[in-house]
């Protein structure tokens, strides 16, 4: 159709519009699902345009891909041509391509009877309007990945898994629309794919171009991960996901993650990390089986029917440390699920009671619970500085006592504030001790007041959610 404004002036009636598309390349946007039938086309802007002067259709024909549309005013006809305004706009999209060379197809206007593109005037009279040459289109297809999941303890290793893309340098997931249609599970964090054979075979459709960080995770298992250097139109092979935080091929992913976070109901959820409490959670229920009361599935490590030492052993061979110097070091950040409905955290002090004598010593302990992936936490201690002298802060039993922490802290008059950190990517959920803070008497004391203020909690994802309620 020109575009010069060659029509500019003249009364244009009816305007036919035939279109092609290869059907294995292209598929049709409906614009309007309340008419039957596929409608492609939307109109312009110009006030003349009405949608009730229009009749179109997409449809697959032999496999091509037809596009009709007929605009048809007798009564007042279209006299805005200029080579400017639009008339209609056509709507498809390529369709997904995983893998292989990039493919190069037309996009055309038809113009041969018996789909012969054409404007005609008031007097229907065809004014010979120019078609464009078809327009050359690349398509280039979107990566493939596809190799391993093997899991540690199991027989067969195929399960659904959560994978995750990111960018190098970042814990925050790729939110790609096409990569998140692998996903079979849309309310959980991550893409939830269905592994395969005795190793976990997966595949991964629509990956984007660019290097990424791809990481595997599920319950019962460190999360293991890979660099992609994914090319346009090209797929990777033999991708196994089993490298841990210190780079080092585990071979798979190492089982005795059962414990970490609690949700709503009190049940206590995998976190991606394996210490202290997730051997805990396997000694509370050793030897139960199936169908008894403290049975718990995430705890059977291996799938077995029975928790015993079978489970217990691979999380005592695969306790993790941060630093990767002492144990294993995980893929960071630790995870967790979006729940509904978790309780808030909640900052409690405790302190012995009773009259204290000139020179006696007074713990005071800080203890917190409702805390999830925790990385960075500070309080205040607000006390009378007549009555008591700080004398020694101890984080030996607090959150941190698995990672490498730093804290940091400033005394002032009656004032004692405190951060404390872990070095480095991690985060801990409790519940579980902050720090204890020692104070000496300076007076016969019988009644006296402490008090916390600005307590705050930073997750792993250097997230603040807010000052937390001291009780």
């Amino acid at each position: 159709m020109p575009d010069d404004g060659s029509v500019a002036g003249l009364r244009i009636d009816i305007v036919n519009i035939f279109m092609s598309f290869d059907d294995n390349l292209f598929e049709a946007i409906d614009t309007d699902a309340s008419t039957a039938g596929i409608q492609p086309f939307t109109l312009g802007s110009n006030s003349q345009l009405s949608p009730s002067h229009v009749n179109q259709v997409a449809q697959q024909v032999n496999g091509v891909l037809s596009y009709e549309f007929i605009y048809t005013d007798q009564t007042t006809g279209l006299t805005f041509f200029d080579g400017v305004q639009t008339l209609a706009f056509a709507n498809f999209k390529a369709r997904s391509l995983s893998g292989g060379p990039a493919v190069t197809t037309n996009i055309q206007i038809d113009n041969q009877d018996p789909r012969r593109t054409r404007m005609l005037d008031q007097t229907i009279t065809d004014i010979v309007a120019g078609v464009p040459a078809p327009i050359e289109v690349i398509i280039i297809p979107r990566g493939q990945v596809t190799g391993t999941v093997p899991l540690q303890g199991r027989a067969v290793s195929a399960d659904t898994i959560d994978f995750f893309l990111r960018e190098v340098g970042s814990f925050d997931e790729v939110f790609n629309p096409f990569f998140l249609q692998n996903d079979i599970d849309p309310d959980r964090a991550g893409a939830q794919v269905i592994t395969t054979g005795g190793d976990g075979q997966f595949v991964l459709n629509s990956v984007p171009a660019g290097r990424f960080i791809l990481v595997a995770k599920m319950d019962r298992h460190l999360a293991g991960h890979d660099t992609l250097d994914v090319n346009p139109g090209f797929s990777l092979t033999g991708v196994q996901l089993v490298i841990d935080g210190d780079h080092v091929d585990r071979g798979f992913l190492l089982a005795g993650d059962v414990s970490g976070f609690n949700d709503s109901t009190g049940a206590s959820l995998p976190n991606n990390v394996i210490n202290g409490a997730d051997l805990n959670a396997i000694d509370q229920a050793l030897f139960e089986q199936v169908g008894d009361s403290l049975y718990s599935a995430i705890v059977d490590v291996n799938r077995d029917g029975v928790i015993n030492a079978t489970d217990r052993d691979f999380a005592a061979a695969n306790v993790t440390n941060n630093t990767g110097v002492s144990g294993i070091k995980p893929v960071f950040p630790t995870f967790k699920r979006s729940l509904l409905g978790e309780p808030d955290p909640v900052v409690r002090m405790k302190a012995p009671g009773g009259a204290v004598q000139v020179g006696d010593v007074v713990d005071v302990t800080i203890e917190a619970e409702g805390f999830v992936l925790m990385h960075t936490y500070q309080l205040r201690l607000i006390f009378d500085p007549t009555a008591f002298a700080v004398v020694d802060v101890t984080s030996r039993v607090d959150v941190f006592s698995n990672y490498n922490a730093d804290m940091a802290g400033r005394l002032m008059d009656g004032d004692f504030g405190l951060v404390n950190s872990i070095l480095g990517p991690g985060g801990v959920s409790g519940p579980g001790s902050l720090a204890t803070i020692r104070l000496r008497a300076l007076k016969n004391v019988g009644e006296t007041e402490l008090s916390l203020i600005d307590v705050l909690m930073i997750d792993s994802e250097h997230e603040v959610p807010g000052e937390c309620p001291c009780v």
